[in-house]
């Protein structure tokens, strides 16, 4: 059997420990003649010192320092400029690995040339499997799921087919997008379609990726035997106010591809004042549930979760609210 070399790609932002954490999980791997690994981390412009304890802790790993943060996909794209696996495996800084994944995902490829992608199990720290699984974003979606239309019942079947409400997360099966936190792909597929499209600085970059890899003539798969345990939101999380704004116009800059400019631009006439109504009533009844768990409750950790939720609404309609307008 011809030995294969998968490439392991981190994209890191001021997630040391995390990182430090992924590296050590992949350290534990067991591999063979057959399975060899490379290990790359583009790190975005960390001011944590992610790259020199990188450097220290594991000299075998190729890593790529940023002066800043130039965004997710982007990042990914200078791994796929130098690594040599045949397969490229994107994991989250905030991820770990089992030590037989790459194992698992060659022979997965190895089985079915027609595999474009390969999506893994994400599970929490307490095992509790994370939805991992997406169709493709639509505008009725999107409408029912941000905007007071939700009220409107015959949007729901489109943000339930979007959300992949009902999927079975314990089956293999073929599907629209895979979160991008634990997602495989061969080298030569990545090469005929182009990689990541620059375009989205984070979130939708997943999505459009597997999209464009379907409409090639491949297949994009979820594959719950390879697990991972993911924390979630690591990076986003520091600029969570921030995220929320990106994360809307990374789906402007989806929707502006797939579903041309002149029908976005209708949708987001109607889009956009119907976000704003509803995250300032959003924000309303987040600041009453944290003012009444807080002081009549005395309830600290219920209280600090609708104080976070209030501020990322609060902070966008005091700070991002012009910018989300004009995007």
């Amino acid at each position: 059997m011809t030995s294969k070399l998968i490439s392991i790609v981190i994209v890191s932002w001021n997630t040391k420990d995390l990182t430090l954490s992924c590296l050590e999980s992949i350290s534990r791997g067991v591999f063979d003649d057959w399975c060899n690994v490379e290990t790359i981390v583009v790190d975005n412009g960390s001011v944590d010192g992610t790259a020199s304890a990188i450097r220290a802790a594991y000299p075998d790993v190729v890593v790529v320092e940023n002066a800043e943060n130039i965004g997710f996909g982007r990042a990914n794209n200078l791994a796929i400029q130098i690594a040599r696996g045949d397969i490229l495996f994107f994991l989250n800084s905030d991820a770990t690995i089992s030590s037989d994944l790459p194992v698992k995902l060659l022979k997965e490829f190895d089985k079915d040339k027609s595999l474009g992608v390969l999506g893994c199990q994400l599970v929490d720290a307490g095992g509790r499997v994370q939805k991992s699984v997406r169709g493709h974003p639509t505008f009725s979606a999107v409408l029912y799921g941000d905007t007071p239309l939700r009220l409107i019942p015959f949007l729901k079947p489109a943000y339930e087919r979007y959300r992949q409400k009902n999927f079975d997360f314990s089956s293999a099966k073929n599907v629209d997008t895979v979160m991008g936190a634990a997602m495989a792909i061969p080298k030569h597929i990545l090469d005929e379609v182009g990689g990541f499209d620059p375009v989205f600085f984070m979130y939708f970059e997943e999505a459009d990726l597997c999209r464009r890899i379907g409409e090639a003539g491949y297949k994009v798969k979820y594959m719950p035997d390879a697990k991972v345990i993911h924390v979630g939101g690591a990076s986003s999380s520091q600029t969570r106010s921030r995220m929320f704004v990106v994360y809307r116009q990374s789906m402007f800059s989806y929707f502006r591809k797939y579903e041309g400019r002149l029908m976005t631009t209708i949708f987001l006439l109607l889009y956009k004042p119907l976000f704003i109504i509803d995250t300032f009533y959003k924000a309303i009844v987040e600041g009453v549930k944290f003012a009444y768990a807080a002081f009549r409750l005395h309830d600290r950790t219920r209280g600090n979760k609708y104080r976070q939720r209030f501020l990322i609404k609060w902070n966008f309609l005091t700070k991002e609210l012009l910018g989300f307008i004009l995007s």
